[in-house]
């Protein structure tokens, strides 16, 4: 069996909803690299995605546990939401290191997702220490 790798073309990015998860990203905002067999159809894919981390909202101390700071919280994520929706930003991720924040971003509307495991790889230039994968 011969298989081709390569990068996926905008154009040609609607073909990967016929694959197993059917998701099919935006183009001008993300990198699909695809195998295909000899027939051409995709069996394997790899996509890097754009995900927004913010980084929560900081609010000096002494303003924290009254209302003042909290409004001042309220008015600063609602002014990033709003700049983030005329960029056509779809969706953003906040990381929380600590338990206590989970019940305030939910209550701002963000949802907690199940995830098991966040793995992280360095990109060094000129690394290709990576192995070929090819057949």
């Amino acid at each position: 069996m011969s298989i081709t790798v390569r990068q996926l073309m905008g154009i040609e990015y609607i073909r990967l909803k016929d694959i197993e998860e059917g998701f099919v990203p935006k183009p001008e905002a993300s990198l699909v690299v695809i195998a295909e067999d000899e027939n051409g159809e995709i069996c394997g894919r790899l996509m890097l995605l754009p995900i927004l981390h913010l980084d929560g909202i900081w609010i000096r101390e002494d303003l924290r546990d009254n209302l003042k700071g909290g409004r001042a919280a309220v008015r600063i994520e609602k002014e990033m939401m709003r700049i983030l929706e005329e960029a056509q930003i779809t969706g953003v991720q906040v990381d929380v290191y600590k338990p206590e924040l989970e019940s305030y971003l939910s209550r701002m509307g963000y949802r907690k997702e199940k995830i098991i495991s966040v793995f992280r790889k360095e990109i060094r230039n000129g690394n290709r220490n990576g192995g070929d994968h090819s057949g």
